[in-house]
């Protein structure tokens, strides 16, 4: 291989850190909205996922396993809750709170038991969940920015789907217990996509944000205001 899978889980950490970088320096240089801050959090827990993947790697251990898909499982959910605030307004994780635990829960569980594969499999199949949610979150929100709102939930779909077919490619398998880190077709076509997939998405957060703020300036100027700016 040209590439490595060790050197796409590193772009995916480094593309997801720069992205984080962009989200806290707009969050204390201007306003922001509540969900910009969410969606760092959770990109920030995926930053720190796709680290110890690598970590993961070279040291198959069931802690740093849990530690790896425990976060991912956390990051990903977090991001839907954002999808949520966005739509709604409410930060909702008394709904995605209990989805999150119960991924984690599981997560841990297999991989304590020693099937690291099927620890994977879950992982998988919850961040898959998440991002299809998101996905359709957005989807519900496009009137506010159609072709924004639109590309961001099709960005959320396509990865969705390439973590489920990393999945699937692995149920079929049926591989629970792995002596090696996973490598076929579908985790390499997953990490790709998820490095431009995840710069995608945070750009798109970021003019979400601008325009919302420009909104809310907007509306909460006095009227007549704007006329007297204008002379």
């Amino acid at each position: 291989m040209l590439i490595s899978d060790h050197t796409l889980l590193l772009a995916i950490g480094f593309s997801a850190l720069c992205v984080v970088v962009m989200f806290i320096v707009t969050w204390f240089s201007t306003r922001s909205e509540p969900f910009l801050l969410t969606w760092a959090a959770g990109t920030a827990m995926i930053v720190f996922s796709a680290f110890g993947f690598a970590i993961y790697n070279v040291n198959m251990t069931p802690l740093v396993g849990v530690v790896t898909f425990a976060t991912m499982i956390v990051g990903l959910g977090t991001q839907f809750s954002a999808a949520l605030q966005f739509r709604t307004g409410r930060l909702p994780f008394l709904i995605t709170g209990p989805v999150i635990l119960l991924g984690v829960l599981a997560v841990g569980n297999a991989m304590f038991s020693g099937y690291n594969g099927l620890a994977i499999m879950i992982a998988q199949g919850f961040a898959a969940l998440f991002l299809a949610a998101a996905a359709f979150e957005y989807w519900k929100a496009r009137t506010e920015a159609p072709a924004a709102l639109t590309i961001l939930a099709l960005l959320n779909l396509v990865t969705a789907v390439a973590f489920s077919m990393s999945c699937a490619v692995l149920v079929l398998d049926g591989e629970t217990i792995l002596n090696s880190p996973p490598r076929n077709w579908a985790e390499t076509l997953g990490r790709a996509v998820s490095i431009v997939t995840v710069i995608g998405m945070g750009s798109i957060a970021l003019v979400l944000n601008r325009w919302r703020v420009e909104a809310s300036d907007a509306q909460a100027k006095p009227p007549g205001e704007a006329a007297s700016i204008g002379d």
